[in-house]
């Protein structure tokens, strides 16, 4: 029953999805490559996060189990309906030194400094729907990072989000924009907990990207096909 409810958006999480405003063309050629399925790394500085969720390591932790089963079961939500894929030649997750999280981390201290809040850019979105729709573009793919923060190690906690699009090669990723960022407050927690909930979140809301991408593609294409059938049919009404 847990798990159940894993995909129902709070209030936080949908308020920032408005109408995505791209051509046409643009959208029937993206809603193809999505649907075929595309790169994913999700990052983030904790090794023992990481290996849980890929499933090389466990915890008996309670707190900490909850939000590692939400996060595998957004991943699964990934592969199996969207058919997403590891980087050629990685894993779909990886640990990277703090230096290189200070995105997701800055997130975090963000909400707990002014509350929380969550941001998507449409028009960086509309950016990557655009690109992705060219042909040879098969490297471009999608990072979400997170981390978590506890001001007293236990004391006030929070998480932080970051989502960006680019392209994947032998050197790693090389983003183009960030799609998204996120920061919520979690009340007393450690750091860990809170990195834990940030892992949850980040996947939780990779899937709602995706189905928000190609819902908004699906009408933009659907109502083209539509337009052509008409035109070819002489409905136009001109």
């Amino acid at each position: 029953a847990a798990d159940a409810t894993y995909l129902r958006f709070d209030a936080v999480d949908t308020e920032p999805w408005s109408s995505l405003f791209v051509e046409r063309g643009v959208a029937t050629s993206a809603l193809r490559r999505f649907r075929d399925g595309l790169p994913l790394l999700i990052v983030g500085d904790s090794r023992v996060l990481i290996d849980c969720l890929l499933g090389d390591a466990s915890t008996d932790m309670p707190d900490l189990k909850r939000p590692v089963k939400l996060a595998h079961v957004g991943l699964q939500t990934l592969i199996e309906s969207f058919r997403v894929k590891p980087p050629r030649g990685q894993q779909m997750a990886r640990q990277v030194p703090r230096s290189d999280n200070s995105a997701a981390d800055a997130a975090a201290n963000a909400a707990l400094d002014n509350g929380p809040f969550m941001e998507v850019m449409l028009n960086e979105t509309a950016t990557f729907i655009t690109e992705l729709s060219r042909p040879g573009t098969d490297n471009i793919g999608l990072l979400f990072s997170f981390d978590g923060a506890a001001r007293g190690n236990p004391g006030k906690s929070s998480y932080g989000v970051c989502a960006w699009w680019g392209h994947f090669n032998h050197d790693g990723f090389d983003p183009k924009g960030l799609l998204l960022w996120k920061g919520a407050r979690l009340g007393t927690s450690t750091n860990n907990i809170a990195e834990a909930h940030g892992m949850a979140s980040s996947l939780k809301i990779c899937v709602r990207f995706y189905c928000w991408v190609i819902e908004q593609t699906s009408e933009l294409a659907q109502h083209s096909m539509v337009q052509e059938c008409e035109f070819k049919h002489g409905r136009t009404g001109m």
